[in-house]
């Protein structure tokens, strides 16, 4: 999946992807802590989180952080665990909706 010269982005089976982007900077650091302190997530979860929202894989979350690819999948399972979700679409919905309950209390 790559962007376009033309900013659009490539169709993968008929369906278009964004390509990773920096949209955890759309958040400040305090608010980002705020959310792991609600979510009770780790530093290391937390910039997975970050990495979610930022649309890596684990290979490219590994990559931006120096873990291996099996600590990601540790720390997601945490991660789930801690937040009862099944799936990054599910922890992120959950992150979301954490934000926009209590955002108004961050920062």
């Amino acid at each position: 999946m790559r962007r376009q010269a033309d900013g659009n982005h490539e169709a993968h089976g008929g369906v278009a992807i964004a390509a990773p982007c920096n949209r955890s900077e759309l958040l400040t650091p305090a608010v980002w802590q705020a959310l792991a302190e609600e979510m009770r997530l780790s530093d290391r979860e937390l910039q997975i989180a970050q990495g979610f929202l930022d649309g890596l894989d684990e290979r490219g979350i590994a990559a931006r952080i120096g873990i291996s690819e099996h600590t990601i999948h540790t720390h997601v399972r945490r991660m789930y665990q801690k937040t009862h979700t099944n799936s990054r679409c599910e922890f992120l919905i959950c992150l979301f909706v954490s934000y926009v309950t209590h955002g108004r209390h961050y920062g």
